[in-house]
């Protein structure tokens, strides 16, 4: 049976656009859980300047909403309270599991730790 050559070239050439687009779509997923972790740590970073310090219950939301969002193992280092004009740091690590397709085509699970660390001096004497 011959098939048209214009046939098998579309052919491969679909194959690998699907193969591609998997690809991207599966990477992208981690990215932007990344971008929303750090707008998690930067809003908390700006609560730590403004309060000198954060809370239990600060801490609490910011391990709720990364759970929300897929995070797994979240600790936060954060000082309860600070000094004007001394520097706070603010650390969160967190793990995040997502599947991933092998070139065999099985999916394996991926773990990737992410760390917000960030140093304010503040800045509030109340």
């Amino acid at each position: 049976m011959n098939f048209p050559s214009n046939l098998i070239v579309v052919t491969i050439f679909i194959v690998i656009l699907s193969v591609f687009t998997v690809g991207t779509f599966e990477n992208s997923i981690p990215l932007f859980k990344r971008i929303r972790f750090d707008n998690i740590g930067s809003q908390y970073l700006s609560e730590l300047q403004k309060s000198r310090g954060l809370s239990q219950k600060d801490i609490d939301e910011i391990e709720s909403k990364l759970t929300e969002i897929g995070f797994q193992n979240i600790r936060v280092m954060a000082p309860t309270s600070a000094e004007w004009g001394h520097e706070a740091t603010l650390r969160i690590d967190a793990d995040y599991v997502f599947e991933r397709t092998n070139m065999d085509m099985k999916k394996e699970e991926n773990v990737k730790t992410a760390t917000f660390e960030e140093t304010t001096v503040i800045m509030t004497n109340d």
